[in-house]
């Protein structure tokens, strides 16, 4: 069975991209929602940077959070396997 593909616009940055791919409409917004947050939190800490200065440090900002999510995960999953 093919999945379905879907066609999002989405504004990042004062900019439209379309997206194209198998996730759902919903999420893909809801991704470059935080995306774009994290991008303005950015801009409003440092004002002079260029916009892919800002773009790379949101990157950067994002990745870091997801590690530590990730770390996180991995100290529950520990625990909980020394509890059963």
């Amino acid at each position: 069975m093919e999945k379905k593909r879907y066609r999002v616009t989405v504004t990042i940055g004062g900019e439209s991209y379309t997206i194209r791919g198998d996730s759902e409409p919903d999420r893909v917004q809801k991704i470059a929602a935080l995306f774009d947050e994290r991008l303005r939190q950015v801009e409003r800490s440092y004002p002079s940077l260029s916009p892919s200065r800002i773009a790379t440090l949101a990157g950067l900002n994002l990745t870091d959070d997801y590690l530590r999510l990730q770390e996180d995960y991995q100290q529950l999953l520990s625990m909980v396997k020394q509890v059963k």
